[in-house]
């Protein structure tokens, strides 16, 4: 039977006659502590404290462990009189156990310098026979049942043949005896060990029971996830395949229980919807599909999912991997590890150094191990993030740059809040999160790891490092240079298959394989370095390539050179590549690595090309960029929008390098910085106008080129431009919801030196404006307007329209905390007239009319009529002609507000729908969430509960990721006034608790009027 070899007892007296002997005893863990020997007996380890530095070693087998880690594991904070003694004795005491388990045993337990070691086989003593005869000699062995079944899971998602992977997994899930490590399961040392098991327990249920689903035996598929998913309602995986075993068990209600109650986990505890496979196969199940009996590969795959991104929401898109133009070669060893690592901790780290592929072999990792699983695989680069970071910055920049990356917003508050969200969503989702190139922010990127990890299981991390993270329970791997011994070796595959790139008729005779093996030995099998070379074979044959390099590596490994041989290999390959340049592709690739980021054709010729006078003419940008791709010193990177370019880590650090030589640095650094001050500039005129939508998806992808542009002004103190760039980009944030830690941009923004005209007095409104609650401001946001209106004013020459206008916009802003609270309504009201008629004196109506919406929807809200703009203008009009979606949304609020007042739920409904459409269009997420709660209350009113739970999941769950505490308060009053109505009090009760909101309290009252989760308060 395929995999039974796995649970056969193994025989201790299994060598040949006259040579050694083997017996192997195992150590189980995955239930009570305890020990087996060769022959399949158990053999309990009588104290508990022995049982415990059993479970100390062998979560370590083979590794040394020290004294004092042993000790804390055993006693923690309650040591002993003399914890060393003690130690000593439990550890006699094992060694006596494993005596009695297997003769010899006690061999298996060392001490040394470096502490205590468990090992994994070990020679036995030689025992007299009679008449002094001699017995053969033992060799002993020890296996762990937790990494037995690790290494089953493994053989199981690497078999093609069902039977066998059947099989493996069937008896990987028979070696569980209940909760691993038994008594020892509260030890804080142990949860994440404890934490991975349950987790690939989890996982192979989940495999064997599609696996039995396929070959039609849905009883036996229930049998093994009933049990799980009453202790799992929130895994989607595990869903998809109990509905599905259920409906083919003739056990329909049953399966549409399973979903319900799926969903309403994930809505209490999470405030998300199911994901779109999960709904997609409850509708199936809904509709009687009859293609769910058969089996899945015979029809559409309901684990496979090959459509699954069809059906994934506009609003969250799928993450990518990169895509690299020339394929992944070898490593299979690597990648097997990386895989088998992950089944052991959370977080695994590719150590090594620059140009070994730690990059492109943690992608195909990820590649592989999300096309297994069907989970999420995100990636995250580091290597924007500079290197020093503002004191107590904690893991918040990562977590920010990860947030961004996996398209996760933010609205009103600050990094804490933003992690926690942060891990909640990864942890929800589950799957690999890779971060890459951590060596330079390893102290945050450690933080943030450790508090994505500690929330939860579901989550693993893969990094790429040069040095450690240092976590607990981090596991390491060494990538080593590729095999460069022989013709047929790694490396030698590595660079033929790069050098047909460029040059297809290479040779591949005797000679020319023999030279390549040797130029690959001189390069130390370094990819990067080998990748350099290959595109020279354009110009040079393999043997006069090694000539030329032979000379050139020999000059460099002089002895007195204190760099690594493998570092002065690839720094000599780069110094050979970059003498290969003319002028133009050096002073390219020199000024493209000013900031760690990927960039445009246009922003490359934009930012690097130089005047008439200059070295590199703009008509040479593109030639030169294309050279530097072909040569694999620039990576060409296909996106949505377009290819865009950037250079590889150790590239870019020698690139940075030759860039200060040539005294450009801040040349170009401030060309770079004022390239964008003006792109965003733009972007605030075009925001608010029928290319909206345009603007806001090009600004979010160059968020890295704006953080460096605005950091690198704040560095130099180049106060003008920090305040150009943040003022302009405000507005962009504001509409996204994209504000973590717009108040402290702010607010260094305004330290900066500089002219204290009227654009830093906008910077100081702001900061007024944000730093204070509506109605504590007030005072601060006047005085700061009184200082705006004055410094625009003295401008030599006076204001031009554009500052005006500028002044006139964050002036009707400024409004708008004034609005909320009744006190400061008047002098609200002022304000904001004050900036619409201005707006209107100085022509630009679309912008009044804007202004006077964001007035009036405040003004409606608190219960007061609306002004409307002056001379007869219709604002409505006015926007809809200039095509500003987000301007028309706050009409349509206003236009909601007045129906309901009216009673008229048509033309209520009517504007929902269109504001939650063009919400989502512009990417405008607070507002989105908004109007699906809207659109949840109008169908609770009509009766359509179905509808309701739609909208109001959906609002709750979006205005729980972006952070907005009002309209999450909003979503989860009318969730609560829905469990009420159907007659679950308690859970109404509790969502009503939990949604403290006046504001929220007066929205639900404007759509219902009699809500009775409301009738006590």
């Amino acid at each position: 039977m395929p995999g039974a070899e796995v649970m056969r007892p193994r025989n201790a007296a299994a060598g040949t006659r006259g040579g050694p002997r083997l017996g192997r005893m195992k150590i189980e863990v995955l239930g009570p502590i305890r020990l087996r020997t060769s022959t399949g007996q158990a053999v309990e380890v009588r104290e508990r404290k022995v049982r415990a530095v059993l479970a100390a070693l062998a979560v370590d087998l083979s590794d040394a462990v020290p004294a004092d880690t042993l000790i804390d594991r055993v006693w923690g904070g309650d040591l002993p009189a003399h914890p060393t003694r003690v130690l000593q004795a439990k550890l006699s005491q094992l060694r006596s156990a494993l005596d009695e388990t297997e003769p010899g045993g006690r061999a298996l337990l060392s001490s040394g310098p470096g502490g205590h070691r468990l090992s994994t086989s070990a020679p036995a003593p030689a025992a007299g026979g009679s008449g002094g005869a001699q017995e053969p000699e033992r060799e002993l062995e020890v296996e762990v049942d937790a990494e037995e079944f690790r290494q089953l899971i493994v053989r199981a998602r690497g078999s093609e043949a069902l039977a066998e992977r059947t099989e493996l997994l069937r008896a990987a899930l028979q070696l569980w005896r209940g909760e691993p490590y038994a008594e020892l399961r509260d030890a804080t040392w142990l949860a994440p060990e404890i934490g991975q098991l349950h987790e690939l327990r989890l996982e192979a249920a989940e495999s064997l029971a599609e696996a039995l689903l396929e070959v039609g035996q849905a009883q036996e598929s229930v049998t093994v996830l009933e049990p799980l998913a009453a202790h799992h309602p929130l895994r989607a995986r595990l869903t998809r395949a109990l509905m599905l075993a259920l409906h083919r068990a003739h056990r329909h209600p049953d399966a549409l229980g399973v979903y319900e109650r799926h969903r309403r986990h994930l809505a209490e505890e999470l405030g998300a919807d199911p994901d779109p496979e999960t709904s997609h196969l409850h509708v199936r199940i809904l509709q009687q599909d009859p293609r769910l009996q058969d089996r899945p590969q015979d029809h559409d795959s309901v684990f496979h999912r090959p459509d699954a991104a069809a059906h994934r929401p506009e609003a969250a898109p799928a993450p990518r991997l990169p895509v690299f133009a020339s394929s992944f070669l070898g490593r299979m060893p690597e990648l097997r590890e990386v895989e088998l690592r992950l089944t052991r901790s959370p977080l695994v780290t590719v150590l090594g150094i620059g140009g070994v592929g730690k990059t492109r072999l943690a992608v195909r990792a990820a590649e592989l191990l999300s096309e297994k699983s069907g989970d999420a695989a995100w990636f995250v680069d580091l290597s924007s993030l500079d290197a020093c970071p503002p004191p107590d910055t904690g893991p918040a920049r990562v977590a920010r740059l990860v947030a961004e990356s996996i398209g996760l917003t933010q609205l009103r508050e600050e990094s804490r809040d933003l992690l926690d969200r942060l891990t909640a969503a990864l942890q929800a989702t589950g799957g690999l999160l890779l971060l890459d190139n951590c060596e330079h922010v390893a102290d945050e990127a450690a933080r943030f790891a450790h508090a994505v990890l500690s929330a939860g299981n579901a989550l693993k991390i893969l990094a790429t490092s040069r040095e450690p993270l240092g976590l607990p329970g981090e596991q390491r791997l060494a990538l080593t240079p590729l095999s460069a011994q022989a013709p047929d070796d790694d490396a030698v595959t590595f660079f033929l298959d790069r050098a047909r790139a460029v040059t297809p008729d290479l040779p591949e005779d005797p000679h020319t394989l023999a030279v390549v093996a040797e130029l690959c030995r001189r390069l130390d099998g370094l990819p990067l370095a080998l990748e350099l070379a290959a595109a020279q074979t354009a110009a040079l044959d393999p043997t006069r390539l090694l000539d030329r390099l032979t000379d050139r590596l020999d000059l460099l490994s002089r002895p007195e050179r204190g760099a690594p041989r493998r570092q002065q290999t690839l720094r000599g390959m780069l110094d050979w590549s970059w003498s290969l340049l003319d002028e133009p592709e050096r002073v390219l690739l020199r000024r493209l690595a000013v900031h760690p980021v990927s960039w445009t054709v246009e922003t490359v010729e934009s930012v690097c090309a130089d005047s008439q006078d200059g070295p590199l003419r703009c008509a040479a940008v593109v030639p030169a960029l294309v050279s530097l791709v072909d040569r694999s010193l620039v990576v060409a990177e296909p996106t949505e929008h377009g290819t865009r370019y950037r250079l590889l880590e150790s590239v870019g650090a020698y690139a940075a390098e030759q860039l200060r030589l040539a005294g450009e640095r801040e040349h170009i650094a401030r060309l770079h910085r004022e390239h964008w001050r003006t792109e965003i500039s733009c972007a605030q005129d075009y925001l608010f106008s029928a290319h909206a939508r345009d603007w806001v998806r090009r600004i979010r992808a160059e968020r890295a080129h704006l953080r460096h542009a605005f950091a690198e002004a704040v560095a130099v103190q180049d106060g003008a431009a920090a305040v150009d760039l943040i003022l302009a980009w405000f507005w962009h944030r504001w509409i996204t919801g994209e504000t973590a830690g717009l108040l402290d941009e702010l607010r260094q923004a305004a330290a900066c030196p500089g002219p204290h005209d009227g654009a830093h007095a906008q910077v100081q409104v702001l900061i007024a404006v944000l730093s204070g609650s509506p109605g504590e401001s007030t005072a601060d946001i006047l005085e700061a307007l009184d200082r705006l209106r004055a410094r625009t004013e003295s401008s030599p020459g006076g204001p031009s329209h554009r500052a005006q206008r500028s002044r006139l916009q964050v002036q009707w802003f400024a409004a708008t905390p004034l609005l909320v609270v009744p006190e400061s309504r008047a002098q609200g009201r002022q304000v904001a007239g004050e900036a619409v008629e201005g707006l209107v004196a100085l022509g630009d109506l679309p912008a009044a009319a804007f202004a006077s919406t964001q007035r009036d929807w405040f003004l409606l809200d608190a219960g007061e009529p609306a002004v409307g703009m002056p001379d007869g203008h219709d604002a409505e009009q006015i926007l809809r002609e200039h095509g500003d979606d987000y301007g028309l949304t706050q009409v349509l609020g206003m236009r909601h507000i007045q129906a309901e007042r009216d009673g008229d739920r048509e033309v209520s409904a009517a504007a929902a729908r269109e504001a939650t459409d063009l919400s989502r269009r512009l990417g405008a997420r607070g507002e989105e969430c908004f109007w699906e709660a809207i659109q949840g209350l109008h169908a609770l009113d009509a009766g359509d509960h179905t509808g309701a739970h739609g909208h109001l999941d959906r609002s709750l769950a979006l205005g729980r990721t972006i952070g907005s505490d009002i309209e999450a308060g909003f979503a989860t009053l009318g969730l609560a006034e829905l469990a009420a109505r159907e007659g679950d009090q308690a859970r109404a009760a509790a969502l009503r608790d939990s949604a403290v909101s006046p504001t929220a309290e007066r929205w639900l009252r404007r759509i219902l009027s009699e809500p009775s989760v409301l009738s006590g308060s």
